[in-house]
This record gives C-alpha cells, sequence and structure tokens, in this order.
C-alpha cells in the first residue's frame, strides 16, 4: 500500500482479513469491477495512503462524482511494478465516460 512498486521498502504491507467482491461483478467484461478489503491493522495515512468517501446513497446520471482506481498484476508486464490507472485530475459527470491515462 502506498506505492506501485511491489519491492518497494517504504510501501505499507498489511494483511487482508476479508474481502467483499461486488455481487455483480462480471469477470469477462470488468462490470463492477469493485472490491472492499479488510485490513487486518489500520493503514498509516499519508500522502500515497488516502482515505476515500463512501457514498449513502447512488448518484443520478450526468452528476459530479470524483473517481479512482488501480489495475492489477498480469504476465506482461514487469512483475517489480503494478499497472494502475491514475484518478481522473477532476471530478467526471457520472454517465460520460471519461479518458484515464495509463502508466
Amino acid at each position: 500500500m502506498g506505492s506501485d512498486l511491489l519491492v518497494d521498502p517504504n510501501a505499507q504491507k498489511i494483511r487482508a482479513t476479508e474481502t467483499y467482491v461486488h455481487p455483480r461483478y462480471d469477470i469477462k467484461t470488468d462490470v463492477h469491477n469493485i472490491m472492499l478489503v479488510k485490513l487486518s491493522s489500520p493503514a498509516k495515512l499519508s500522502p500515497t495512503v488516502m482515505t476515500i468517501n463512501v457514498p449513502s446513497s447512488c448518484r443520478l446520471p450526468r452528476r459530479s462524482c470524483t473517481v479512482s482506481g488501480w489495475g492489477s498484476i498480469t504476465m506482461d508486464v514487469d512483475p517489480g511494478a503494478l499497472t494502475f490507472r491514475h484518478p481522473s485530475p477532476s471530478p467526471i459527470s457520472l454517465g460520460s465516460q471519461a479518458s484515464v491515462p495509463e502508466t
């Protein structure tokens, strides 16, 4: 946690005790690709490890929101680094497509 390098000595390594996959996640299309992870101990907050607000209700299409996320390790990627998409630098409109740079 806190780095995209698997061997970063400054990264926080915290065991997950539970995971909650979205009940409608589709592995073929990546629709509903979200998971909550319960950590065995609290993470230390820093400029690279932050909390996010979880909405209390569903937002309507065409309303502003902020998004973030990460990717996964695959066989065709350097095993020393995670691939991910950066959070949108500004809020996007729900119901529209956003162009997000890859690293």
